[in-house]
């Protein structure tokens, strides 16, 4: 059960970690093997690989069932040995000979001394890097410049979190509590709070129970309201946004978007700027995230459904007038709209960006959307351009991971983000 667990987390690093940037590819020829190419297109390897992927500048190959790396010229930096593996972070590996890990740097020198349980990435700042260790029931932290470690404590904490790269406090577990740590104190945030997430770009989402003083107090204006409320906080518990919300989202382009509910027990939403600052009032009914070009979609009437695009300041860009609009605006900037029963998408001046001819779409997710002709699936571009021909009796809602699976007549097809079609994905790993 542990090494399946090895190996989501391989696959899942693998595919996160992937990079859009132009690097090296791996292609296979005649024998049915993988060789690696240059940018350019020269060839860098004999076709020797039954696997390859290159990211975070390094390229991992697996040979005969076992697994090293390359660099992105093609020369081979750790041989071809291990069970399974993984790139914690730019410059350390994590291996495993089947029975045991440990972690390697990119000149396949160990760089942690003692066998470890797990290791992961906990954070990449300017001037060092981190990983943490788990042996055990402990964790310690690993900092580091190319060959250089010093080791926190391993003992002494049960689990380690992420640094703070503003603030440079590291949060750690000690005793079931939540504390922060630096090199003069430590600091713990009020146990007043349950926190809901980790740091998150230097900040913590929490809520706070009301106590029985303010449920009275409450109850005098409004109809309903949950005995919990939302806030977040800074990295050493000073308070951005006040715990008085029913639920706050994810900080996303500059603004928080926060859900209330009025005295009439109407959900409401409004908008506050990364400082905690109110920038909209609470008086739209719908709401969407704004876009990175500074777009939302709102509604303010509880009934008729009426949407706007409007800009961070309030502004009302437009007004669209089809059939139907979905109160969802992707990063793409476009929202999903009908027209006599067919789909398409409009952006926030509500221009028609890629016209009404599908009998169904989902929402755009990294540059792909599903679409739907005549009960057939296949996925577009933000362009309208047919990445995969709608073909296919099954897709998946999203296309999430670097490779998706589609079907077509109980037969399963494999097809990268670019449209490329992946024929040997027993051998590429994907699965």
């Amino acid at each position: 059960m542990k090494y399946k667990l090895y190996i989501l987390i391989l696959l899942f690093v693998s595919f996160n970690g992937y990079t859009q940037e132009k690097t090296p590819d791996f292609r296979i020829s005649e024998n049915g093997k993988y060789a690696l190419f240059s940018i350019e297109g020269k060839q860098l390897t004999e076709p020797l690989y039954n696997y390859g992927i290159c990211y975070q500048g390094i390229c991992k190959v697996r040979r005969n069932k076992k697994i090293g790396f390359l660099n992105l010229n093609g020369t081979q930096i750790i041989p071809c040995k291990y069970s399974m593996a993984y790139v914690v972070a730019k410059g350390v590996i994590a291996v495993s000979n089947g029975k045991e890990w440990f972690c390697l740097n990119e000149e396949n020198q160990k760089i942690t001394p003692f066998i470890i349980d797990k290791v992961t990435d906990m954070c990449i700042t300017d001037k060092r890097y981190a990983i943490e260790v788990k042996k055990g029931k402990s964790s310690g932290l690993y900092f580091y410049r190319g060959k250089s470690i010093k080791l926190l404590p391993l003992h002494k904490y049960y689990s380690i979190n992420k640094q703070e790269q503003e603030s440079g406090l590291i949060e750690v577990i000690i005793d079931s509590n939540r504390e922060y740590i630096n090199k003069k104190k430590v600091d713990t945030i009020s146990h007043l709070y349950t926190f809901q997430s980790d740091y998150i770009n230097g900040l913590i989402y929490a809520e706070k129970h009301l106590t029985k003083e303010e449920i009275k107090e409450l109850s005098k204006t409004k109809l309903t309201f949950s005995y919990s409320k939302r806030g977040v906080l800074d990295s050493i518990g000073n308070i951005i946004i006040p715990f008085k919300y029913e639920s706050i989202d994810i900080l996303k382009n500059g603004f928080f978007k926060v859900r209330d509910i009025d005295n009439n027990g109407h959900i409401i939403y409004g908008y506050f700027n990364s400082k905690g600052k109110q920038t909209l009032p609470f008086k739209y009914t719908s709401a969407s995230n704004f876009s990175p070009k500074g777009y939302a979609l709102i509604d303010t009437s509880h009934h008729n459904g009426n949407l706007f695009f409007i800009d961070t300041l309030g502004k009302v860009i437009s007004t669209p007038k089809f059939d139907m609009v979905s109160s969802y605006l992707s990063d793409d900037g476009l929202a999903i709209a009908r027209k006599k029963k067919k789909y398409g998408f409009i952006n926030a001046h509500s221009t028609v960006i890629i016209d009404f001819k599908f009998d169904n779409v989902s929402h755009f997710h990294k540059g792909l959307a599903r679409v739907s002709k005549n009960k057939k699936f296949g996925f577009i571009n933000v362009k309208g351009e047919i990445i995969i021909p709608i073909k296919f009796d099954k897709a998946n809602y999203y296309f999430t991971k670097e490779v998706e699976e589609l079907e077509l007549d109980r037969k399963k097809y494999y097809f990268d983000r670019t449209g490329k079609e992946i024929k040997t994905i027993a051998n590429n790993g994907y699965n």
